[in-house]
């Protein structure tokens, strides 16, 4: 049986060989997760039921279940894993990550007010909930080094919320985009 990360190199080589780069998207669907056969629950910011429903074409649950909120030992091994994914992605050979800070999974659930009710330093202010996600990049970039891509995907809309908009509008951007 062929490794994941030998299927992984396989693709890199061959998107190398026919002259082009290519980056891995990294992310971590917190509350949004569906059938997930190692966790009985799911974990995001806050105890916050996610809105709207699951898609279908992922194989979950027919609605979202309650996550349970995030102690700091949980972000610590969140920002962990995010490390260890992209240090995996460049020891097989892609160009760079994406993390996916967007679209209602974990990372975007912590700079989102209504989904993020943490009273430390993650929650509350803008600047606070931004806070995971400059951790996890920092720490990405510590891990791989100066020459690998590393890039952060953001949106307000979510695949459970597609109204949804930064309740501090270009004040909340400005910090984002800093």
């Amino acid at each position: 049986m062929r490794s994941k990360s030998h299927l992984g190199k396989k693709v890199v080589d061959a998107v190398h060989a026919a002259g082009s780069s290519i980056v891995v998207q990294l992310e971590h669907a917190g509350a949004l997760l569906q059938g997930n056969r190692f966790k009985s629950q799911n974990l995001a910011p806050s105890e916050v039921l996610p809105k709207g429903e699951p898609l279908a074409f992922y194989g979950g649950a027919e609605s979202f279940s309650t996550p349970i909120a995030a102690t700091k030992e949980d972000i610590e091994e969140v920002i962990r894993g995010f490390v260890a994914s992209a240090v995996r992605a460049k020891s097989v050979g892609f160009d760079g990550v994406e993390i996916h800070g967007a679209n209602g999974y974990l990372l975007d659930q912590f700079l989102t007010d209504y989904t993020n009710r943490q009273t430390d330093e993650y929650g509350g202010s803008i600047e606070n909930r931004i806070r995971l996600l400059v951790e996890v990049a920092t720490a990405i970039r510590q891990a791989v080094g100066p020459d690998f891509t590393v890039g952060i995907r953001i949106s307000q809309a979510k695949v459970n919320d597609y109204q949804h908009k930064w309740s501090g509008k270009e004040d909340e951007a400005e910090v984002i985009f800093m």
